[in-house]
């Protein structure tokens, strides 16, 4: 706009009414008009127009984007060109709703929310200025969701399903499988943001992987059998690291003074590990944490350098002698010490006399033998001594820990009580356990208002009525008491969860379901004791998730239908009697179960009664004759599947149809179908666990074709299942009337038969389909001939010994004997032993002869045996020796 020259216009102004104010003659005569004169115009003022506000301006962006989960901030730039910007309004116009923050400021946040898949939002910015004049700008961000994990990125099914599982993406900071069987972490080098993870008990050997995840602060690898921890060196930022090892060796390559950073370290050897030494000195001395479980070489001395510990774990192969490196730990809050042999450990306990902010203490078999150094540790909170000294316990005064006022965890095992009374000090006592202490009341419960959790074991109480002032109980687990304790007093616990009553099972004892039913509260249920009554009572109650029985002669099973949130059944039958069940019909059915536990039900044989189990993923099955498993295949979505000890032939192909099983142990049974049994190991190749039994059968026994019931009775009571694995068999003919089926044992190479009296048994026809039979053998018969015996010619031995009879060997068929005994009975015709002339051995102890001349002709014999022949000749012996030169020749009594 052009602007007006104000000044101008009023100079002109002034000078024509200045003009006009001057012209001649007198006011009362009126001018006369000269047509002459010029006149000239007056020009009227001009008011000043305001000038016309400009709006502000909002500068455009471009490329705003943020990750999921991700703080965003933004800060527009708007201006005004005539004034200033007074307000700002954001507002959110497009796409998934976020909560805004600072919505009247240049400067908006948001927290992204969490996306599966790219997202754009729209934010629109209106801005006002000091003229009320506004401005909108619009701003796109772009919301970037993190890649999901895949098979094509984790390899290893039991890490990618525990991932998934947990709803996490590449995103994740934090990643835990524990108990899992994860074996390879191929993959989590794409987890960029991963700062803490934890894979203990699984199958890892090497965690090459990890290299790349600089920015791990916590790493936790317990139990698992890694060898070789050379990637984990370039983790220089970690605080907290945890592993497994099986030997020395495996921490060989481990350089902890990478870890400067390093403020919790555990070293754990694994179960079975051998002899693992651990230097100490390799470790940076600024650790607050220290656990060394399952190690070797720790001593006293190396442990002073941590003068910064605040909690110190121990569980050492070897013992440690002194405990003076307390006096350089001022820190130390925690101490758990636990020795393999304590015979030689520190005794001396001085040095607590230095560590008096102790707040929780566990000494597990240590050599300590007086305990009042206890009463001066007044910051306890918890407080652990077991000794292995169960029936020569160490005393500990109960009076002497009046002080621990603060003490909220108590456990006392195998140490003697006394003065157990003076416990009741202890009111403010969340958590007791007590074993094999040689008290027999719990009066002290009296005062115990607030405790939580009460464990007592092998302690000969009787008077569990006290139970009723520890209302507050959740968890209670009685183990070994005395045999005429009472247990209805649990009645009385209205907010118990977990129950656990226990005898060993030569005691006699009995628990009545009845008492539990105003237990409204319970969720973890385990009785093992030898006789439980009314369990038709466990139906009432309704929030029992868990639930454990085992006792001798389980006749009745627990009917579940009624309890809609158990998720875990374990029934042990350890007794099958007569009125055991003979189905599972009677469990009922469940919507809820996922974890079945069957042991010991022998009479069972159909499990059709499983396939309403929809939701199991867990199932073990123990010590069944059951020889049918078809229906468990219709559980398709287990994932851990055990059976063992079954005692009858199962065909197990159908478990094939189980595609999401990720653990299968079939190890503890050795009558398997073989076929089945490689199909098995073909289909679950790439499972997380598979075991398979070492034997199996290849030809299961056809007892149908078996004609005698006898011998079928035979070859189930000596648990004969595979055809194709019987080499020898030892038959008691007594009551066999026909061998007519034996011939499908194709691999029979020998054949005894006890107490036979009729030959006629014997049918030649059978034999000769055994090509593999070499050898007979018969023991305490009665029958007088072989004449109606026709051997094979596959049989090359001959064994007839005990028979106390007259034996004829006339017109007996054997041609292809190359040993022949007749021990122990009398050879009535010696002639006919001339016809044998292939053999190499002859045994005739104390066969009765008197004429060796048959034997002359058998100039293949390689070995005779004539002792205890009274009759022979020594003369006729010599003679025999003679023409047998190449015989080793035992020669009677009379002749030596």
């Amino acid at each position: 706009m052009k602007p007006v020259n104000i000044s101008k216009g009023l100079a002109l102004s002034v000078l024509t009414l200045a003009l006009t104010a001057c012209g001649g003659g007198s006011s009362d005569t009126p001018a006369t008009p000269d047509s002459n004169e010029v006149t000239t115009p007056v020009t009227p003022p001009v008011t000043p127009t305001e000038p016309e506000n400009q709006a502000p301006v909002i500068e455009a962006a471009s490329a705003l984007q943020v990750q999921e989960r991700a703080q965003f901030s933004f800060t527009a730039q708007a201006s005004d060109a005539d004034g200033e910007v007074t307000s700002y309004s954001w507002e959110q116009t497009a796409g998934t709703g976020i909560e805004l923050s600072s919505l009247d400021s240049d400067t908006i946040e948001f927290l992204a929310p969490e996306i599966t898949e790219d997202q754009n939002i729209t934010l629109t910015l209106t801005v006002t200025d000091d003229k009320e004049a506004t401005t909108s700008q619009e701003f796109n961000i772009s919301l970037k969701a993190y890649g999901q994990p895949s098979s094509d990125s984790i390899t290893d099914s039991a890490l990618l399903s525990c991932i998934q599982n947990a709803e996490l993406d590449f995103g994740a900071t934090n990643i835990e499988c524990n108990g899992t069987q994860v074996a390879q972490l191929t993959g989590l080098e794409l987890f960029t943001k991963l700062t803490s993870l934890s894979v203990e008990g699984g199958k890892l050997q090497s965690i090459e992987t990890l290299s790349s995840l600089t920015q791990l602060e916590r790493l936790r690898l317990k139990d698992n059998a890694i060898t070789d921890f050379a990637a984990a060196n370039s983790l220089v930022n970690l605080t907290e690291l945890s592993l497994s090892a099986d030997s020395s060796n495996t921490l060989s390559n481990l350089d902890f003074t990478n870890f400067l950073n390093l403020k919790s370290l555990g070293v754990f050897g694994l179960e079975n590990s051998s002899h693992i030494q651990f230097d100490l000195s390799t470790l940076p001395v600024n650790l607050t944490a220290l656990s060394l479980h399952q190690v070797s070489n720790v001593y006293s001395s190396d442990l002073s350098a941590f003068t910064q510990l605040e909690k110190l774990s121990l569980k050492l192969k070897n013992n440690i002698e002194s405990l003076s490196f307390l006096t350089k730990m001022p820190n130390i809050q925690e101490l758990e010490i636990e020795l393999r042999d304590s015979y030689n450990s520190f005794s001396d306990p001085s040095a607590f006399a230095v560590t008096p902010n102790l707040t929780k203490l566990s000494l597990v078999y240590s050599n300590i033998s007086d305990y009042s150094f206890i009463g001066d540790l007044t910051q306890l909170k918890q407080l652990n001594i077991t000794n292995g000294y169960r029936y020569n316990a160490r005393p500990l005064d109960a009076s002497s820990m009046s002080s621990l006022t603060s003490l909220e965890s108590l456990k006392l095992n195998g140490v003697k009580l006394e003065n157990h009374g003076k416990l009741s000090q202890h009111s403010a006592l969340k958590e007791l356990q007590l074993s094999y202490n040689l008290i027999n009341s719990v009066g002290f419960l009296e005062s115990m208002s607030e405790l939580t959790s009460l464990e007592i074991s092998n302690n000969d109480i009787i008077d569990m009525g006290w139970l009723k002032f520890a209302p507050k109980l959740e968890h209670l687990s009685l183990k070994n008491l005395s045999t005429d304790a009472q247990f209805s007093t649990v009645s009385s616990l209205p907010q118990l969860k977990s129950l656990h009553i226990e005898y060993d099972s030569y005691y006699n004892t009995s628990f009545d379901v009845k008492d539990l039913e105003q237990l409204s509260n319970l969720e973890t249920l385990r009785l093992d004791i030898q006789t439980i009554t009314n369990i038709d009572k466990l139906q009432s109650l309704s929030k029992l998730k868990s639930l454990d029985l085992e006792q001798s002669g389980l006749s009745l099973l627990p009917n579940i239908s009624n309890l809609k949130e158990l998720e875990s059944l374990t029934l042990i039958n350890n007794y099958s009697s007569d009125t055991a069940p003979e189905d599972l019909t009677g469990l009922g059915t469940s919507a809820s179960l996922k974890h079945l536990t069957l042991k010991g039900f022998r009479k069972v044989s159909d499990f059709s009664a499983l396939e309403s189990y929809t939701q199991l993923t867990e199932l073990k099955l123990s010590n069944f004759d059951a020889s049918d498993i078809t229906p468990i295949s219709t559980l398709t979505g287990l994932k851990t599947l055990v059976i063992s000890n079954f005692n009858e032939l199962i065909y197990v192909n159908s478990l094939s149809n189980l595609v999401n099983l990720q653990s299968l142990d079939l190890s503890s049974n050795n009558f398997l179908y073989c076929t089945d049994v490689e199909t098995l190991k073909t289909t679950f190749a790439d499972i997380d666990s598979s075991e398979f039994p070492y034997n199996c059968i290849d030809k299961p026994i056809d007892y149908s074709v078996l004609v005698d019931e006898n011998l079928r009775n035979y070859f189930r009571s000596n648990n004969y299942k595979d055809a194709s694995k019987v080499n020898y068999l030892t038959i008691e003919m007594s009551e066999v009337s026909s061998l007519a089926g034996i011939e499908q044992f194709e691999n029979l190479q020998g054949l005894t038969f006890r107490h036979l009296t009729d030959l006629s048994v014997i049918d030649s026809a059978t034999l000769s389909q055994l090509p593999n039979l070499n050898k007979i053998r018969f023991d305490y018969n009665r029958f007088t001939t072989l004449e109606s015996l026709s051997l094979p010619s596959t049989v090359t031995e001959l064994h007839i010994e005990d028979h106390n009879v007259t034996l004829s060997l006339k017109n007996f068929n054997a041609p292809s004997l190359t040993k022949l005994s007749l021990r122990w009975l009398t050879l009535s015709d010696t002639e006919s032993l001339s016809g044998f002339t292939n053999l190499t051995s002859l045994d005739l102890y104390r066969a009765n002869i008197t004429d060796l001349t048959p034997i002359f002709t058998l100039t293949n014999l390689q070995q005779l045996d004539l002792r205890d022949n009274s009759n022979i000749g020594c003369d006729q012996l010599a003679q025999l020796k003679a023409k047998l030169t190449n015989t080793n020749i035992y020669s009677p009594y009379q002749c030596r």
